[in-house]
């Protein structure tokens, strides 16, 4: 009789687990739980390229809070996201209903640094902001 092998079960790279972590977050903004999505950032991380009045994860827990209030119907798809290193690269859309038969839409991106697990630095990538139709 032969021994049989066996493989140790497969581990996530720190990238993938890292990737997979702020997909599950945005997943949960757009599920109403912008506080599972802020728990991602360490309470010191750093943020670079934010609107004036974002200087830290603080104040982007406002601006979450307020945004959601003001757009409740707001979403993120994340159009792409890149995962190397201690670093992911995302390219999103985020679109709200703005009335009947409108929408504002926002492309952007952001890159974000991990750490143990957490966001410590995020650079964002400016968005522009846009009004369309919604056609049916």
């Amino acid at each position: 009789m032969t021994p049989v092998e066996t493989k140790p079960a497969a581990r996530r790279s720190r990238p993938a687990a890292n990737k997979s972590a702020l997909r599950d977050a945005i997943a949960a903004l757009d599920a109403d739980g912008a506080e599972e999505y802020l728990a991602l950032f360490r309470p010191d991380a750093k943020l670079h390229g934010f609107p004036a009045g974002i200087e830290d994860v603080d104040d982007l827990c406002r601006f979450h809070a307020a945004t959601a209030h003001t757009y409740p119907d707001a979403s993120v798809v994340l159009e792409d996201v890149l995962a190397e290193g201690e670093r992911v690269a995302t390219r999103f859309t985020w679109r709200a209903g703005q009335g009947p038969g409108w929408e504002l839409v926002a492309q952007g991106g952001a890159i974000v640094r991990f750490a143990d697990g957490q966001i410590t630095e995020c650079w964002n990538l400016p968005a522009q902001v846009h009004a369309v139709t919604v056609t049916s």
